[in-house]
């Protein structure tokens, strides 16, 4: 498959980066932060995500968006879909179809398959959300992220599939290691956080409109 993307759009994207956290002395919008580390953990102490586990997990991913779950499947087969998270667990890479299945299962959106993909495999999965799109928009930045898809399933999917892309190789970009230094020094958190977490909270603070 083609790359959505080239090397001068990463290291725009990077520039871009740079220039927003250098004009911050600090993030004030850290709140969620809390809650974040216990929903890591819990993925982290499950050897095998079950069903049991994926009901909580979902409505507990929900409580961190302006909107509630209200279509969870748990009428139709969710062996499927439980394989998949588990694959993402092991670090084990997944197709537009297995994609598929997990926004099927979860209230039929992107935005909250890529949180929960996030709390169980952190250093993998970004979050993606209206806020990080309005980033490279306003920053006018890569419009494959932010273009419209319509609620167009298959359009969501590769969407993320091409934003997850560009931020693992952001994070995997030497310049990149300055950065996150900079930005764990200006969150004040005596906690870990993966290259991925910071990367996309950068997003989604700098998104704000």
């Amino acid at each position: 498959m083609k790359k959505e993307y080239t090397n001068t759009d990463i290291n725009n994207i990077i520039d871009s980066l740079e220039f927003h956290l250098s004009n911050i002395d600090r993030f004030e919008d850290t709140q969620y932060f809390d809650s974040y580390f216990e929903f890591v953990k819990y993925f982290e102490n499950i050897e095998t995500i079950d069903y049991h586990s994926l009901v909580i997990s979902s409505y507990f991913t929900y409580g961190w968006m302006p909107t509630i779950l209200k279509n969870f499947d748990m009428k139709g087969d969710v062996s499927k879909p439980l394989t998949v998270f588990n694959k993402v667990k092991k670090n084990v890479d997944i197709d537009e179809e297995e994609y598929m299945s997990l926004v099927k299962c979860i209230n039929n959106s992107i935005v909250g398959v890529s949180k929960i993909l996030h709390f169980i495999n952190p250093y993998e999965y970004p979050i993606f959300d209206s806020r990080i799109k309005n980033y490279f928009k306003t920053n006018n930045l890569l419009d494959s992220l932010w273009k419209p898809t319509y609620q167009n399933k298959n359009k969501d999917i590769q969407q993320y599939k091409t934003y997850r892309d560009v931020c693992l190789t952001i994070i995997n970009d030497g310049r990149f290691d300055s950065i996150y230094d900079m930005s764990i020094q200006k969150l004040g958190l005596d906690r870990n956080l993966t290259k991925m977490r910071v990367l996309e909270n950068m997003f989604f603070t700098f998104g704000k409109k």
